[in-house]
């Protein structure tokens, strides 16, 4: 097993090694020339968990709880790749949609893409959102503490406003169905404000495989989140997915579908994980929980490099880890 994990180590090294140097046969670079690269979204394009965070960015009182990890997010990896001049990472945890433009998430921040953020010299946008909006991380919470979720009533959190308690399953398909709407909103903005940026809407992973890992976190966990809950879950994400994606078309950006390539990559994977193992405290999931690890952020970025790199049938080919 050490040796395994050893070489799985030197693998994500070497990915990286080549999504970065852009040498040889390796993906090439998106421009050599004045490049504006702005990075919107959540957690999961912030680089939750992946401290140190960048100045400001920290938990209260160093910093206003965005969590952007200053090297080890994808976005700083593929400004790298990408040779951007300049980087907006406006990317910040806990974000929905309506704080990209609509409501400050901080007191006193303002929105997430203030005015000039945006504009028509921006050559590439990358961005996860939704997530956040349907309490996702709350729901695994949810599922953890009751006897098969999938049939139970949820409550939202009053203080996101997300709709009153219904069944878990269609309390999910009624906030999918607003968010659709907002979502589009959200896209359409972007790209009237950076109409000449390639505007990339990247995806979620599953969070639960077929078998975990032997660690006594592992097997807790599985034991609290029975076989018919995790599919439960996992078909969750897909339709948050499918709602992203459709949002994203309907304004012709690039939606990267993340789930595949991590497939078996899980938290709690047997041999690779991805994804930070979820530690419970107090049956809420800690902060960094179901996000991906380093390995997974450098992922990210290879499979967004790819994405904005060959066209959508070469994909398979070039995210391929055993190049």
């Amino acid at each position: 097993m050490l040796l395994g994990l050893v070489a799985f180590a030197l693998v994500g090294a070497f990915l990286v090694f080549t999504l970065v140097r852009g040498d040889g046969d390796s993906v090439p670079a998106v421009s050599d020339g004045p490049y504006t690269y702005v990075a919107l979204g959540d957690s999961y394009s912030a680089g939750e968990g992946l401290a140190p965070y960048s100045e400001g960015t920290d938990t209260p009182p160093n910093g206003n709880d965005c969590h952007r990890s200053q090297t080890q997010s994808y976005v700083e990896l593929l400004a790298h790749a990408v040779k951007a001049t300049t980087l907006n990472f406006l990317a910040c945890s806990g974000a929905q949609t309506a704080n990209i433009f609509q409501s400050e998430q901080h007191s006193g921040e303002g929105v997430q893409v203030a005015p000039g953020a945006l504009d028509p010299t921006t050559s590439l946008v990358t961005i996860t959102i939704g997530g956040n909006d349907v309490e996702f991380s709350n729901v695994v919470a949810f599922c953890a503490k009751t006897a098969d979720c999938s049939t139970a009533v949820y409550t939202p959190n009053d203080q996101l406003g997300h709709g009153t308690s219904g069944l878990l399953g269609s309390w999910a398909a009624a906030q999918l169905d607003g968010l659709h709407l907002q979502l589009h909103d959200v896209f359409a903005e972007i790209h009237k404000r950076a109409p000449q940026a390639k505007v990339v809407v990247v995806g979620y992973p599953h969070l639960f495989g077929d078998a975990p890992s032997q660690s006594l976190a592992c097997q807790l966990l599985y034991g609290l989140i029975e076989s018919n809950e995790r599919g439960f879950l996992n078909g969750l994400a897909d339709d948050l997915n499918k709602t992203i994606q459709r949002a994203a078309n309907e304004i012709g950006a690039r939606f990267v579908d993340i789930a595949p390539y991590f497939n078996g990559h899980e938290p709690c994977a047997p041999e690779s994980e991805w994804i930070n193992t979820v530690l419970l405290q107090s049956g809420s999931p800690q902060r960094g929980a179901f996000h991906p690890n380093a390995i997974g952020q450098q992922m990210y970025a290879r499979i967004i490099h790819c994405a904005i790199t060959v066209a959508a049938p070469a994909m398979p080919k070039c995210v391929n880890v055993s190049n």
